[in-house]
């Protein structure tokens, strides 16, 4: 998705790139919520949107469709996120995730604020 997301943005094609995604989500999701089916595949395709989104400098837009579509629980949510971040080794999108976490009201692991302060010191 990675290499898919950026030959996009080349193009100005990314945002809709996000919104097929999103579209194929919400149906998936309607499902999932009368069925309780598919949730592997929504969680693939929500981290895939967040990729896209990051990628397409809209993380925002990413991040609050995330929380408010999410399969798993906010803590969980936030944990992926917080993973997704690191993979990238992005300390703007780190402290962001982070951040954005924190206004939700979701806790932190010992862990996770330790980073958090390791790299809000060398910023």
């Amino acid at each position: 998705i990675y290499l898919y997301t950026n030959e996009m943005i080349k193009i100005n094609l990314a945002d809709k790139l996000y919104n097929i995604a999103k579209d194929n989500y919400k149906k998936y999701y309607k499902e999932w919520k009368k069925n309780n089916t598919n949730q592997l595949y929504l969680e693939y395709l929500m981290y895939n949107m967040v990729v896209i989104s990051y990628l397409n400098k809209n993380m925002k837009k990413g991040i609050d469709f995330y929380y408010a579509y999410s399969v798993i629980t906010k803590e969980e949510a936030f944990d992926s996120l917080f993973d997704i971040a690191n993979a990238f080794d992005d300390n703007d999108l780190f402290l962001y995730v982070y951040e954005d976490a924190i206004s939700r009201r979701i806790k932190p692991s010992e862990e996770q604020k330790k980073e958090y302060d390791d790299i809000k010191i060398k910023k």
